[in-house]
């Protein structure tokens, strides 16, 4: 049997590029939470907690569990 994408050439390497796409996504936006969280630690260390809840927040409502626990 077939499948209707290897027929098409031009569809089977853009049915490629979004699973692609679809597989690094998760590591891009992991990638920011784990930035947000840096951040928010630095400021919350440095003793500016006014600075560390924003980028905490952004980690915290992406599901990092740190930042969620730094905010409980």
């Amino acid at each position: 049997m077939i499948f209707p994408v290897a027929k098409n050439p031009i569809l089977a390497f853009k049915s490629l590029a979004v699973a692609v796409l679809l597989a690094i996504a998760p590591i891009a936006t992991r990638a920011d939470v784990d930035s947000d969280f840096a951040a928010g630690m630095a400021a919350f260390r440095s003793g500016d907690l006014f600075s560390a809840m924003e980028p905490l927040r952004r980690a915290a409502d992406a599901g990092h569990p740190h930042a969620q626990s730094m905010l409980a």
